[in-house]
């Protein structure tokens, strides 16, 4: 797809958009026909429903996690957390693929947006308006001093909406093919590695919405094609104990990936301290090679939570959604137990929720 590059925006012609507009739609409208191609998915999956819209009682020392739909999702203790591409609007099929321009809905980030005193950090893993969308009202409700983490790309996208030291461009600090990479300390808490990842093609080799932006935005983008996805993004994601060791180690790949894109350097993997938690992407899963075995191969994780599986242009509800179309999720779990058969699995529904135990007891050196 051609993208313009200008002062304040990038901007795809009219013609293009049309037909990546057709094309996108032309995806998402399998959505509602009968799939020949994927089954329903099967009642044998690690489901994991929600019970209450509010988060659970924790006690120091563990971590709860909470689904919030499409990429992204809530993490922390009671010292520290982090919100990853919060996205609960849901704007619908068709305003998406007739070029609407697209608004988030306060009232749903309000009623299921998790509390928010802890967060200090919000991750990106890339900018379609799907990771991204409700990012400015998202911010409005977090603390002064939390931090948007993502591309130059997103940086730039909502440099109109976030103070320039409430953006961080990540780029400069990637670790890249499975080595090199710089820690950023979020808080004496917590610290991120951000990792250069792909996005994974929607139809043959065609990726919508992709390309970059190098310069800051006056406004916001307005349809779906304006969101474009700029540098995907992986990342490594420690919490720290009061003696700075790695208390809980988490991955994070919002958008399913070609190995060695988005892996962790093996030097970091090799530190001593275990990966307890890798949330990956199930959505494209068939459309990249060796995923997610390779990726899995190298994690080692004890627990895999499994993201962006759902129809995200349909209604935000409790354990109501629907698998994306075409999506086998049982392939998709059968490939996870094959390659991570010490991993427990989970499969949450929207606004689904659990508490997940810290390394017992701390081990190694504290990180420098």
């Amino acid at each position: 797809m051609h993208i313009a590059q200008r002062k304040t925006a990038t901007i795809t012609t009219p013609i293009n958009k049309r037909v990546a507009s057709f094309t996108f739609g032309a995806f998402l409208a399998l959505a509602g026909t009968p799939l020949s191609f994927a089954e329903e998915p099967g009642a044998g999956l690690p489901w994991v429903e929600a019970k209450e819209e509010s988060l659970p009682s924790f006690a120091p020392g563990q971590f709860v996690f909470r689904f919030t739909g499409a990429g992204g999702f809530y993490l922390g203790d009671a010292g520290s957390a982090i919100l990853v591409d919060p996205f609960l609007s849901n704007p619908g099929l068709w305003p998406v693929i007739s070029l609407q321009k697209l608004k988030t809905d306060t009232a749903m980030v309000d009623r299921y947006l998790p509390i928010t005193e802890q967060i200090s950090a919000v991750l990106v893993g890339h900018a379609h308006y799907d990771h991204a969308l409700d990012i400015p009202y998202v911010f409005s409700k977090l603390p002064p001093s939390a931090r948007l983490y993502g591309s130059e790309t997103l940086t730039n996208m909502l440099a109109s909406q976030l103070p320039g030291d409430r953006r961080i461009n990540v780029e400069p600090h990637m670790a890249q093919d499975a080595a090199g990479g710089e820690w950023l300390s979020v808080t004496p808490q917590l610290r991120v590695l951000p990792i250069a990842s792909e996005h994974s093609p929607h139809v043959g080799r065609f990726i919508v919405a992709n390309g970059k932006l190098q310069e800051a935005m006056q406004q916001l983008p307005a349809d779906s094609l304006d969101w474009i996805a700029g540098t995907t993004l992986s990342y490594l994601v420690d919490f720290l104990d009061a003696g700075g060791r790695v208390a809980y180690r988490v991955f994070v790949q919002t958008s399913s990936a070609n190995p060695p894109k988005g892996l962790p350097p093996k030097a970091i993997l090799d530190d001593g301290y275990p990966v307890n938690v890798a949330v990956i992407c199930a959505a494209n899963f068939t459309n990249v090679k060796n995923y997610p075995e390779t990726l899995l191969d190298s994690l080692q994780p004890k627990q895999v939570v499994i993201v962006h599986w759902e129809k995200f242009w349909e209604p935000w509800t409790l354990n109501q959604a629907t698998a994306l179309p075409g999506l086998d999720l049982d392939a998709f779990v059968a490939r996870i137990r094959a390659a991570a058969p010490q991993a427990d699995i989970r499969l949450p529904q929207r606004g689904a929720q659990f508490l997940l135990q810290p390394n017992q007891p701390p081990g190694g050196q504290p990180h420098g």
